[in-house]
């Protein structure tokens, strides 16, 4: 079973009251899903979890996930298709490989690493803006080389963390041009002072900032 596909059976609708989270792991998995898995004791605390309608698996998978993730416990898939469900610490020598994240391409069920490549932003500026917004072990490593981040969380913080990288690492320049002047009976430094001088004295932003440098004369 590839480790990235997407999880397969018939749609069903839920409905657990505080019950033992094993005993729903044994329903979700072994009985609905038909899935191999297992369990990393100890595996407590109770699940509340309903549907009002029919989910599809990939969904019923997610709400498990978020569910476990409640009392302090995680979902993984492993490299042949086995899930596994325990404490992050039990569980980090068995996860399968870090997932690449690629654009429109859903990420896999699970706990573990995702890499995450970045265009237009640094990837230490990108790890600088994410840390107040994610837990103190979610970043596995900051790669400046290949300007790539590698994190590590279930499959719904991955999802929330590419959404942040999403709306930081864009094209400031997409849409903008360059000009040159050349200028005949002034020199260039009057009128990049003039410009300033229009744009308020800002040195970045507006006219100040469009001022990419300032030909000597003669040149």
């Amino acid at each position: 079973t590839p480790a990235n596909g997407p999880a397969k059976g018939a749609t069903t609708s839920l409905k657990f009251e505080a019950a033992p989270a094993a005993e729903v792991v044994r329903v979700m998995l072994g009985e609905l899903l038909k899935v191999d898995y297992v369990v990393h004791p100890p595996l407590n605390g109770a699940i509340t979890l309903t549907t009002r309608q029919t989910v599809s698996p990939d969904r019923a998978l997610l709400l498990l996930e978020a569910a476990l993730q409640a009392n302090g416990t995680v979902m993984a898939r492993d490299s042949r298709g086995v899930y596994h469900v325990g404490t992050p610490e039990s569980l980090k020598g068995i996860v399968s490989a870090p997932v690449l994240a690629e654009p429109g391409k859903p990420l896999p069920p699970g706990y573990g690493s995702v890499i995450i490549p970045l265009e237009y932003l640094g990837a230490a500026e990108m790890a600088n803006i994410l840390r107040p917004m994610v837990s103190s072990d979610a970043i596995v490593r900051v790669d400046t080389l290949r300007n790539l981040l590698v994190m590590r969380g279930t499959r719904a913080e991955a999802e929330g963390w590419l959404d942040l990288v999403r709306t930081f690492d864009v094209n400031l320049l997409r849409g903008m041009s360059v000009g040159v002047f050349p200028l005949k009976h002034t020199s260039a430094a009057d009128v990049e002072a003039a410009l300033r001088m229009m744009s308020g004295g800002a040195t970045s932003g507006g006219a100040g900032a469009a001022i990419a440098g300032a030909a000597t004369p003669g040149r």
